[in-house]
């Protein structure tokens, strides 16, 4: 499950390489998550749809 993915991801307190990697796993999961549950609808439409976040600056959900 992706929220289970995420909760082991915490960059605040990693260095280097290991932040930047654990940062592009969150906006990769971020991504995953949104194209499920907005674009795809949970699997009811946009079969095959591939969704990439690029060029953030900022980004921030709620649950």
């Amino acid at each position: 499950m992706l929220a289970d993915q995420i909760a082991h991801l915490r960059p605040g307190g990693l260095r280097d390489g290991a932040r930047e990697r654990a940062l592009d796993r969150l906006v990769a999961l971020a991504a995953e998550a949104l194209g499920e549950v907005y674009f795809r609808d949970n699997g009811r439409r946009a079969h095959g749809l591939e969704v990439e976040l690029t060029d953030l600056i900022d980004l921030e959900f709620e649950l």
